[in-house]
């Protein structure tokens, strides 16, 4: 079974309908996502000029998918991650770390766009593009 880590990119072009993520992903496992990515999401409602209407969308789409919460072992991994990265002059967004985080914590594939998280050692990435 495949447990795969949603990044924010792709439920964006989902909800746009840039993209159909059933039809990409793995029929096998579960989706999750994280807090980050919700408070990625959440940012982007609030900047819209209709938010009732994304917050309806999001709060639909993330019905479906079990929202993973950091702790200890999330922090962690994040520092591994971050540490690693500004030594080597590689650093991506800061949001992007906690989430390379949770999926290296949690050993799932992480389902993106962005091409940056290849700089992060060891996760293994389902890079979707649309």
């Amino acid at each position: 079974m495949t447990h795969v880590l949603l990044d924010t990119s792709p439920i964006i072009a989902h909800l746009r309908g840039k993209l159909d993520l059933p039809s990409v992903l793995p029929q096998d496992g579960l989706l999750f996502t994280s807090l980050f990515t919700v408070g990625e999401l959440e940012k982007g409602i609030n900047r819209v000029g209709h938010p009732e209407k994304e917050r309806a969308q999001v709060e639909s789409f993330l019905k479906g998918i079990a929202i993973l919460m950091p702790d200890e072992a999330t922090a962690a991994a994040y520092g591994k991650i971050s540490g690693r990265l500004d030594s080597q002059g590689q650093r991506i967004p800061e949001n992007d770390m906690w989430i390379a985080a949770v999926a290296l914590e949690c050993g799932m594939k992480l389902a993106t766009g962005d091409a940056h998280f290849e700089r992060v050692a060891g996760i293994e990435l389902l890079s979707l593009s649309w």
